[in-house]
């Protein structure tokens, strides 16, 4: 059952993250597309990985990659829905969430990584603020922080938890769904 006006701003008068129960709201209003109830923790939700990544590979022409000219990185396409990848030491992947999301323009939300996955030494890149009105899969940049041992990713692994932040509505012109680059994708994406 979708939320009403009020509902929505009592919400959004406290100014705090989103509690288990306020979550939950976020799949009837129609935030969340993919949910499990399982997923919801007391201020988060945990996000699964989904059946692609992006691998890594070596620049075969030597020359660095240009962030300015928004260059892609070499990168192999792996899908583990059917059997798990192996992330060694020191290696870097893109991988996109099972979750799919409707941001409201007055809703925004930060991935962070899970405890148990900080303790194996699987880390996320700073790069996990969801913006007001974002649309799709989230795109996840994460590499091993490990030296000398290697990490078992499986299709459906939690890995990462959201917080959810109610914050002013954002202006029409400056919508995600107008100035962003990233969003209503389904999977995994580089750099655009």
């Amino acid at each position: 059952m979708p939320l009403n006006h009020c509902q929505i701003q009592a919400l959004l008068d406290k100014g705090l993250v989103y509690n288990q129960q306020e979550v939950q709201h976020l799949h009837d209003a129609g935030v969340i597309l993919k949910y499990e109830h399982r997923a919801v923790n007391p201020a988060s939700l945990d996000i699964h990985l989904g059946k692609t990544i992006l691998i890594e590979r070596h620049n075969e022409n030597g020359r660095p990659i240009s962030y300015r000219k928004r260059e892609k990185l070499p990168m192999t396409e792996v899908d583990i829905t059917n059997r798990p990848y192996v992330l060694r030491a020191g290696e870097f992947i893109l991988a996109h969430s099972i979750e799919v999301f409707d941001f409201p323009s007055d809703l925004g939300a930060l991935l962070r990584i899970k405890s148990s996955q900080g303790r194996i030494g699987f880390e996320h890149l700073d790069a996990g603020w969801v913006d007001p009105d974002f649309a799709g899969s989230l795109t996840l940049e994460y590499k091993s922080m490990l030296q000398f041992n290697s990490i078992e990713l499986m299709y459906g692994d939690p890995i990462g938890q959201l917080v959810f932040w109610p914050c002013d509505e954002v202006p029409a012109e400056f919508s995600y769904k107008k100035v962003g680059r990233y969003g209503g994708h389904a999977g995994v994406e580089q750099i655009k």
